[in-house]
Formats: C-alpha cells, structure tokens, sequence
C-alpha cells in the first residue's frame, strides 16, 4: 500500500479559459507575483495554453470544493445509442480530429460562434446547462443573429470579433518616419517582379494602375514634400498585396513585408483623415478593402470591423462622385463615337465606369440586406447601370481584355442579383411571383454566360487561351453563385410569409426570422411529399429546396477548382474579404441545412461524408492562397488574417458536422 503524501499547495489562481474546460493552468510565472484582473494578461505573462492557442488570458481566483459526484450511466452511455446532444459536447470537448485543432465554433473559448448557427439539433435547455457561467453573456441577440445571416462579411466580422485569437498580437508598427524611402524599399526590378504576381488580381480590379507606373510616379516627384500620400499609399497597398501571392520567386523577399506595411499603417491614416481628393485614393481604400482590411487598424476589436469595408468604401465612393466617375460613361460614348483609333482613351474610360459600379455594388451590400434591400440599392442602381451599360457597349464596340470583360460580367452579375433580390422583397407573399423571379434570373444569367462565351472565344483566337479559360470558368462559378443567392433568399421570403398570414404584420422581425429552420420543419412535416394536397408552400420548398445542398456543394467544388487556375504560372486567389466570407457563410448554410435536418427527421445528408471532405480542402485552400497564412496559420491569425480566420471556422464548422455524424 503506498503512503500517503503531500499533494503540494493548490494553484491560488486559474485563468478563465483553463476554467472552463476544467484543466490545469500552467502560468509562467509564480501566482503570488500575479493578481486576477478583468484585463487580459500581456502575451508573455499568459498561461502555456492561452500562449500556445493565442487566447486572451484573464485570471482569477480558484475555488477549492469536493469533486463533482460521479453519475451513473444512461442507456445512451451504455451503448444504446447516441443522442445528438452527447455527439455535440464530444465534438466541443474533442482537441483533435485529424490534423484539426481546437477551432473557434468548437472550442467553449468561442461559444458565441456557434450560437451564430440558426438551427441547433440540442434543446436550448441543453445548450445553456453546457455553457459555462462566464461564457452565457457572449451569446449574440437575435438582432446579431439576423444582421449576420444578411450578409457573408457582416457574418465573418461577427464571428472575429467573439473570437479572442484573432488579432490579439496585432503588430502594432514602430516609428515610421514620414520621408521614408520607397523607392529604396521597393527597387525597379522588385516592382517588375510584384507586378507580374497581380494578373489575378486584375481580373477584379482592372483599373488599378501598374506597380512600376507608380514607382515612376513617385520617383519623378522629389522632392519627399512633394509626393502625394495617396499615391504612395496606393504604391505600398498593392506592393504589399502582390508580396503576400504564394510564389517561390518572392520568398527571398518577404523580409520587407513588415516595412511595407509599417508605410500602410501610417499612410493610411493620414489619408483615411485627411481624404485627399485624388483617385489614387479611390484606389487605394479600394484595394486595402478588397485585400487587408486590418492593415490600418491598431486594435483586434476594431480589426474585425474592418472587414465589412464601411470604412474604406463609403469615403472612396463619396471620393469618386466627386472626381465625376459617376458619370463616366458618357465618356465611353463620346471615344467609340469620334471613332479614335487609340483604345487607350476607351480602356481607360471603360475601367472608370467599373470603378464606379463596383463602388456602388459593395455600398449597396454594406447598407442594404434582404431586410430592406431596395431602399439602400435604389440610390446606385441607375448610375451603376448605366456604367455598366457602356462598358457593355465597349465591350462589344471594340475588342478589350479578359480582365476588364471579367470585371464587367462580375458586376453585371451582382447587379442583376441585387434587382432580382428587389423583386423578391417586393413580392414576398406571393409564391408565383418568386417563382417567377428565380426563372428570370436563371434565364439572365444564361444570357450573360452566352455572350461571355463569344468574348472568351475572341480572346482565344487573340492567343491567349489561359485568360480565354480563366474568364469562362470564373463567369460560370460567379453566375452560380449569384442563382445560388436569389433561390435562397426567396425561400427565405417564402418561408416567412407563411409564418405571416396577410393582414399580419408585414415587416419580418429578428425573432421570426432567426427560426426559420423551425418553420422548415414545421411545414415539410406537417405534409407527404406524396400528398396531392398539400399547400403551395410544401411545393415550392420540394422544388427549390430539395437540391440546395448539391447547389452549395457545387459552388465549394467550383471555389476549390478556382484556386488550381493557373497564369504564367501564378495561382488564382479571390480578394481575401470576398473568398474569406463567402465561402465561411456557405458552409455555415451546409451545417444548418444538416441541423435541420438532424432535428427533424433525425439524420443527416446522404452527401454529409463528401461534404466534410470539401469542407477541409476549401480551408486549405484559404490558408493556401495566402503566403502569410502558409507558415503559421495561428500566428497569422494572431496578426489578423482573414483568410487563415476564415480557414478555422470552417474547420469548425467540420468538426461539428462531424460530430454529429
């Protein structure tokens, strides 16, 4: 029999995190040296877990108590069968499944994250007993719910700010004196270099000015006092975006990254406060919004903001109607009809009208949702049109690369979005009607991918077969994104109104709206599929509704695809905001289309083992198409990496399906 011996002193203090799953905290330093605080311990001083997890460490004092009494076993434990409630608090318990580690939505250090889910297969009984004490006030109000469910970067904002890694050890940047030499920094051949790593991201941007064009600019302006904080704000935004490409020709010259973004931060500061009235600025915001959104911003709180734009966008745009871009086009019409041999004059006129609708587009998206989409969209609608009308006309006048035709079918898509989601809204109540609304899309955007066809055919006959390709494969994949958004959103309507009878109220409320998963199975349950009589809702679900998994299934292959595309060597990567929150919101669709299903007819899709497969590889490819996500995935994120963020949620996301698989 051993002897009995001391057990040591007990640990005086216990960070919240380590608390919550009921772990021993192992500090750096001794406890008595510490006292607990509401504020987060400095990265060195934390705990070894929060250290090694990039947590926020907050400590406080531990309480001594006799162990918890051990229970007996159910049925369920004994081999009875799992309910879904065990298979979830499994899957939130579990630190590893595969080469997943502990995510966001899993871990209880985010349990905010997973309450963004509008179907739960556990009881909200269930749910509130497993979330502990200091945790019950992070979960988000339906208001939250509601937003985040309106859009895909408003849900990755709300996402990233519950999440304490993101963004903790945000670098903040050292003394950057104001005549810093760029021109040293960024030498002619490195801009050579940098420049030939955006050709994809001129198939969104077409209109941003080349890298060496910009050096040129800067170099012709010394003295230092002389040269525009736009320009050099521009000139450093798409150095640094070029540099943050996966290549092996830049590797050796990462190390002046974090100079580069030492000039963004205080460069953009300057103009974000100063707004020069330039379209180097337009151009600028435009681009720190499409690829770092956090790379002006000093805090995690506010980094997460970020990510929805409004900050750049609304001051761009603002910027840009007073430089007249809104009424560019007429600047098309008046080149194709004085018939100028130069297409210089054209291109460049054509590229101001993009600019301009792009502008509208994502402002349309800031302001607006399918709460009240046509009020914030009936202000852009005509002038974004009418730029994209002549750009189309251009198009067809005079032949023009596979960049500004891409950017061209890319907006042209996301209006002909935003006006079918205006007919939804304005004939939610009538089932024909939006009915009729997803045909008209579907038949538009067959149109739009015809006439594409054409134009991807003169490309090729113009010898360049890779843009030729590029520009129909990323036409069809945006197409199907866009028939994939307006189906949703009218079974969304659809189902709300029935939840409305006429005479009812006629706006849908946050708390409505955030069942919508309970209204599904109240409806497909109440009816056989086979019943002849079974209401128009039950029909219109059965049609649209059936096939929505292989619809999101599709658009994750077609994403995945994407990245694979190839130019002179050099990968696709969408903008990171874009690809970072579109892709999180449609994996967030999948699980909650599988808890819906899960909770009312207790099993998953047939697909669900598929589905985990694309799950996993849309994350790697996220990390993948950012150089900085590639090392060290939690250190990116830690510096406020989107696409890496974006990578962890989803894997959560896997991990939670897979546990209830």
């Amino acid at each position: 029999v051993p002897s009995k011996r001391s057990r040591g002193t007990y640990a005086r203090l216990i960070c919240l995190r380590c608390r919550s799953r009921k772990i021993k905290c192992v500090l750096q330093d001794d406890d008595r040296l510490l006292q607990p605080s509401p504020n987060p311990l400095p990265h060195d001083k934390a705990c070894q877990r929060c250290q090694q997890n990039g947590y926020e460490c907050i400590l406080d004092y531990t309480t001594l108590g006799r162990p918890a009494q051990k229970r007996t076993k159910t049925a369920t434990a004994a081999g009875g069968g799992d309910d879904i409630s065990s298979l979830t608090r499994d899957a939130q318990t579990a630190s590893h499944v595969g080469d997943l580690t502990e995510i966001a939505l899993v871990d209880t250090q985010s349990p905010s994250a997973e309450a963004f889910l509008l179907s739960h297969p556990i009881q909200e009984g269930d749910r509130s007993k497993s979330q502990v004490k200091d945790q019950v006030q992070l979960q988000p109000s339906n208001e939250e719910l509601l937003e985040a469910l309106m859009g895909p970067s408003r849900l990755l904002a709300s996402l990233l700010a519950q999440d304490g890694s993101f963004g903790h050890s945000l670098p903040l940047p050292g003394p950057c004196p104001r005549g810093v030499d760029l021109l040293a920094l960024v030498k002619h051949d490195l801009a050579v270099l940098l420049e030939k790593h955006l050709i994809w991201h001129r198939f969104y941007f077409p209109y941003f000015p080349s890298i060496v064009e910009l050096r040129r600019q800067i170099a012709y302006s010394r003295p230092v006092a002389l040269q525009l904080p736009a320009t050099k704000l521009l000139f450093a935004a798409l150095c640094s975006t070029a540099l943050d490409v996966p290549s092996d020709q830049l590797d050796r010259f990462r190390h002046i990254q974090n100079d580069l973004l030492r000039v963004l931060f205080e460069l953009g500061q300057e103009v974000l406060f100063t707004l020069p009235c330039h379209q180097h600025t337009v151009l600028a915001l435009s681009c720190i919004a499409a690829y770092q959104p956090q790379s002006v911003i000093a805090t995690r709180r506010a980094g997460s903001g970020a990510v929805i734009g409004k900050i750049y966008i609304t001051p761009a745009k603002r910027i840009a109607k007073q430089l007249g871009l809104d009424e560019a086009y007429n600047d098309v019409y008046t080149s194709i009809a004085s018939g100028e041999t130069d297409s210089t004059k054209l291109q460049n006129a054509a590229n101001a009208c993009l600019e301009w609708a792009r502008l509208c587009v994502i402002d349309a998206d800031i302001y607006g949702g399918a709460k009240q989409p046509r009020r914030s969209f009936r202000e852009v609608e005509p002038s974004a049109s009418d730029s994209l009308d002549a750009v189309r006309f251009a198009i067809d006048t005079q032949p023009m690369s596979a960049e500004i035709v891409y950017a061209y079918v890319r907006l042209q898509a996301q209006v002909n979005e935003w006006e079918s989601c205006n007919a939804v809204a304005a004939n939610w109540r009538r089932l024909d009607a939006l009915a009729d609304v997803i045909a008209d899309h579907g038949m538009t955007c067959e149109l739009l991918l015809e006439a594409c066809k054409a134009w991807s055919a003169d490309i090729r006959s113009r010898g360049l077969p890779e843009h030729a390709y590029a520009l129909l494969q990323l036409t069809e994949m945006q197409l199907f994104s866009c028939q994939k958004d307006v189906t949703g959103l009218s079974m969304f309507y659809a189902i709300m109104s029935s939840a409305h009878p006429p005479g009812e109220k006629e706006e849908i409320g946050p708390d409505d709206a955030v069942r919508i998963s309970e209204h599904i199975i109240d409806r497909l349950k109440s009816h056989d599929s086979a019943d002849p009589n079974r209401p128009p809702l039950r029909v219109f679900l059965e049609q649209f509704g059936d096939t929505r998994t292989e619809v999101l299934q599709r658009v994750i292959t077609s994403f995945i695809t994407a990245c694979d595309f190839k130019i002179d060597g050099i990968s696709h990567c969408l903008p990171p905001r874009v690809a970072a929150s579109e892709m999180l919101f449609i994996c967030k669709e999948v699980v909650e289309g599988n808890a819906a299903r899960y909770k009312g007819w207790g099993g998953l899709d047939e697909n669900t083992d598929m589905l985990l497969i694309l799950f996993h590889s849309c994350a790697r490819k996220l990390e993948e198409s950012s150089a900085h996500a590639v090392g060290d995935s939690k250190k990116a994120i830690a510096e406020g990496n989107i696409l890496a963020a974006s990578a962890k949620l989803i894997r959560s996301l896997h991990q939670i399906m897979s546990g209830w698989k």
